[in-house]
């Protein structure tokens, strides 16, 4: 089966802009991790930053969720023509 493989990365690379407002981003879970040494916050101030703080609330959700529409209309409409596959 015949791939384009260039559009198939472009695709993927699109994701990186907003996998650090997920739950897997890294400064979010050291900060809500109490007792890491990373958690600079704690370290200064004693308190913990939750993650409903710093990743859930709704001004980092929606944008998030409005970006990875965007991203997936501008994906469909640079598609390669004929669809994935090409010769």
């Amino acid at each position: 089966m015949l791939v384009n493989y260039g559009y198939l990365v472009a695709a993927a690379y699109g994701g990186f802009m907003v996998w650090a407002s997920g739950v897997s981003s890294m400064i979010a879970l050291a900060i809500a991790t109490p007792g890491s040494s990373m958690n600079a916050i704690e370290q200064e101030t004693g308190t913990v930053t939750l993650l409903t703080e710093s990743i859930l609330p709704w001004w980092n959700v929606v944008p998030s969720i409005l970006l990875l529409i965007a991203l997936s209309f501008y994906y469909y409409k640079v598609a390669p023509s004929g669809g994935m596959l090409s010769e």
